[in-house]
């Protein structure tokens, strides 16, 4: 565990320079040898509230972090399509005016994980375990809505295209793709238990609710994954395997149909509308949760499968991933006419600008290797330096 004491000031604007410490901890993770096999992140902010260059230094550290295959699982939030108690006076976008998204969970490079809880007067399913339901303050006695949508920063990735079409069609018939990027990378990417988990602080046993508790369980199924499994290599950057995971052996997910997350945390009013769990991925529920029994007694032959179909491969997936500059940058709207001409404008400035510099440069060049001494000769020389200041060492030199 890494714990760090320069927080965000809380009294102060979000800026670069007042941001939780994501940076500093991806980077001393990065730096540990050997490196961990899994992460654990149960702390996420309004992604609207993060800037542009800080998510980019952060999401290229996590794209680091999945080339030393180092398995990265975030919780997706709190607070539902609100997102936190703090975004709509740090972002300015009126609550329920557009559905928020959390990063880092939002990184392509990261497993995302929502919550869910026991689905009221369920039933059990053919398997004989109890039908889950998304976690939402809809029901009263939870604390928080789980997280889940679309990036505003970071393009859907490759590997979830086929997943998240069939509720991309769906969210368009709802119509709530308008409060929405639709070409957002999605999540979360699974879900696990979040309601009533028990915890026991002090000696205490008490209970909890949060993904910040869904992200460890998962956490620790990957662990046991990992240490129950010692033939095959550690699991890594997890998202390409999943998703094509959900493809060859769905049923080693249980699928979510129940619930919504147009909720916010306790206490917050519910908008309208929100993403909702249905058939297959969805912005509430991601996949849907694992069946670790099923999964570890299954899962070689699953990748045995995937290695016979002859069209996937998790590290060319993650390769050509990683090589694709258009997944690895942030998203950045296109130029209008009048912007693209602006720009041309001011390239042209800076150029007769560079120039004009260029010219005063050597100007001053000349006068300052000006050797006084051969000034008799009127000679001036610009190769030895043994006699000159330091000034004239650094310029001669760099």
């Amino acid at each position: 565990m890494l714990c760090y004491t320069q927080l965000r000031d809380p009294t102060r604007d979000y800026a670069a320079d007042n941001q939780e410490p994501f940076l500093t901890f991806l980077q001393d993770v990065n730096a540990m040898q050997p490196p961990p096999a899994v992460v654990s992140i149960s702390y996420t902010d309004d992604e609207c509230s993060v800037p542009v260059a800080y998510a980019a230094a952060v999401n290229r550290v996590l794209m680091k972090a999945a080339l030393r295959g180092i398995s990265i699982l975030v919780s997706a939030g709190d607070a539902g399509v609100r997102g936190s108690h703090l975004a709509e006076g740090f972002c300015r976008v009126p609550a329920c005016s557009k559905f928020m998204s959390m990063f880092p969970a939002s990184s392509p490079y990261v497993t995302a994980v929502g919550a869910t809880t026991i689905a009221t007067g369920s039933a059990r399913d053919d398997n004989g375990k109890w039908k889950e339901a998304v976690t939402s303050t809809s029901e009263a006695r939870a604390l928080i809505t789980s997280g889940g949508g679309f990036s505003d920063l970071y393009d859907m990735p490759e590997y979830q295209r086929k997943a998240v079409s069939p509720y991309l069609n769906f969210a368009s018939s709802t119509g709530i793709s308008p409060y929405f990027r639709t070409t957002g990378r999605a999540m979360p990417d699974v879900a696990a238990v979040g309601h009533a988990f028990p915890v026991v602080v002090n000696g205490e046993v008490g209970a909890t609710d949060g993904t910040s508790v869904s992200a460890p369980v998962l956490a620790s199924m990957i662990t046991l994954l990992n240490r129950a499994l010692p033939e095959l290599p550690p699991l890594g950057f997890l998202n390409p395997l999943l998703y094509r995971l959900h493809d060859v052996c769905p049923h080693v997910f249980a699928d979510i149909t129940q619930g919504d997350i147009a909720c916010g945390s306790k206490g917050m009013k519910c908008c309208k509308k929100g993403h909702v769990a249905t058939t297959g991925w969805d912005a509430a529920s991601g996949l849907g949760t694992l069946r670790f029994s099923m999964l570890l007694n299954d899962l070689p032959d699953c990748l045995a499968r995937m290695k016979s179909s002859n069209d996937f491969a998790i590290t060319e997936q993650l390769s050509a991933m990683l090589l694709d500059e258009k997944e690895s940058e942030i998203h950045v709207k296109s130029w209008t006419p009048v912007e693209q001409q602006a720009m041309q404008f001011l390239g042209v400035v800076s150029l007769i600008c560079a120039v004009s510099l260029i010219g005063v440069l050597l100007a001053l060049r000349e006068r300052l290797f000006l050797d006084l001494g051969d000034q008799r000769a009127g000679s001036r020389r610009y190769g030895s330096c043994a006699a000159h200041d330091s000034a004239r060492e650094y310029l001669i030199s760099h």
